[in-house]
């Protein structure tokens, strides 16, 4: 993906961080065959050059998938939002929450 949108991936990433909105990993594509988080994991080391936090999402439609995979993902940590502003809990918390 960065190799051919990287420029606009760059610009979608300061915006975000001058805004100060986070990144969302939807770890759904995990549940599919090529077993891959969206936007692909590649992402979140830019993401961190520009200060955008990350948080996952499990894009559940069904209850039992709220959380889903997002132990798959150790090195991220989940956020509460408060309207637009949001918090980003600690590891043990994510995981509390998670299951």
């Amino acid at each position: 993906m960065l190799a051919t949108n990287a420029q606009d991936v760059e610009e979608v990433l300061s915006t975000a961080a001058l805004a100060g909105m986070c990144l969302e990993i939807n770890t759904s594509g995990l549940r599919r065959s090529q077993r891959l988080t969206y936007p692909a994991p590649e992402l979140r080391p830019l993401a961190a050059v520009y200060g955008v936090p990350v948080i996952t999402g499990s894009d559940a439609h069904e209850p039992h998938l709220v959380g889903n995979a997002s132990a798959e993902v150790p090195d991220l940590r989940q956020a509460r939002f408060h309207g637009r502003r949001f918090e980003i809990l600690p590891l043990a918390s994510s995981r509390a929450i998670a299951s």
